[in-house]
């Protein structure tokens, strides 16, 4: 069951910032009791399942109260894409706690921690003052705003009346965006023992300016933003790696590994940068891969995500040989329109 230190723990450390009233005793009560009813009425509902889909239910109990805060930093407080990412690694360290094997009991475990972070969240939400409500709304509204009257004073530049001036604004803008756009590379990913995304930080160009300096150059758009969705493409295919690697290497509760997949993959990575490797051992590789996804269930779906590694690394370098061809090309494009 969960302890009034677990839930303190939480209050602090994942919700810190927030007035001190919310971290008194009896507001701690409060969440634990909120929670530790959510898993009575649960257990009771659990007695009623068919004998297929049973779990351990103490088990899943034991990681809610003693691992899961491990993610739920990033769950409440990180990106979006973050958040995503810590959801999924709930879910997936939930159901190996719970060793929940059929697609009921996998759907039962991930319906109660979505009711648990949704207390959670409530009860977060619901501490937040009126005060501090309006004010963050508020300050949406001036962000949008700024965004709408900087594309606006650009178009203003453009528009003006001194040719001249107008001239030197925009050559002096596309210059800066082809010197940026050469700059501009795909995240990148190292493979080791555990593998590490590498993040490039390309230059912040807007949609909306580049719509502006170049409107009479439709090719010079449709490749910018070709650039930018191979970008997000690639992030995505190096989270799948990631998540690959979390599903093969998270330990077993037992000291070690769940098995020896990542071993053997890292294996082939490196026969296939030797000179003398052959197509034999490429095929090999790829039947290997072949045999051993990951799957992972996705309750939204109701289905699994099953994750090839070598069919995300061929992608990665199909993307990776486009990217640098569209690239090359607008670069020579955005060149001839300057001068």
């Amino acid at each position: 069951m969960f302890t009034e230190n677990f839930i303190s723990w939480l209050l602090f450390k994942a919700f810190d910032g927030i007035d001190d009233k919310i971290k008194s005793k009896n507001q701690i009560k409060a969440l634990c009791d909120r929670i530790n009813e959510l898993l009575d009425n649960k257990r009771v509902e659990f007695e009623n399942v068919s004998l297929s889909d049973e779990f351990d239910f103490q088990g899943l109990e034991e990681y809610i109260k003693d691992n899961m805060s491990v993610e739920l930093t990033m769950f409440f407080r990180g990106t979006q894409q973050q958040r995503k990412e810590s959801e999924k690694n709930i879910l997936i360290k939930a159901t190996n706690y719970a060793s929940a094997k059929t697609s009921g009991a996998k759907n039962m475990v991930s319906s109660i921690i979505m009711q648990v972070l949704q207390v959670i969240n409530d009860y977060y939400v619901n501490q937040i003052d009126t005060t501090t409500r309006i004010n963050t709304n508020m300050a949406v509204d001036e962000v949008i705003q700024k965004i709408d009257d900087s594309t606006q004073e650009l178009k203003e530049t453009i528009n003006h009346n001194n040719p001249n001036s107008i001239n030197d604004t925009v050559y002096s803008r596309k210059l800066d965006i082809l010197k940026a756009i050469e700059k501009y590379e795909l995240p990148d990913y190292q493979l080791d023992i555990c593998p590490k995304k590498i993040s490039h930080n390309n230059p912040e160009i807007s949609k909306a300016e580049m719509s502006v300096l170049f409107n009479g150059s439709p090719r010079i758009l449709t490749d910018f933003s070709s650039l930018l969705l191979y970008i997000d493409e690639t992030d995505k295919q190096i989270s799948e790696i990631m998540q690959f690697y979390r599903g093969y290497c998270e330990p077993d509760g037992y000291g070690g590994w769940k098995n020896d997949v990542w071993d053997k993959i890292l294996y082939y990575e490196d026969l296939l940068g030797k000179p003398y490797c052959s197509d034999d051992t490429i095929r090999e590789y790829e039947e290997y891969c072949n045999q051993n996804p990951y799957s992972e269930y996705i309750p939204e779906l109701d289905e699994y995500h099953t994750i090839n590694y070598y069919i995300v690394q061929r992608r990665i370098s199909d993307i990776s040989s486009e990217f640098n061809s569209i690239k090359k090309r607008l670069i020579s494009l955005i060149s001839k329109d300057i001068t």
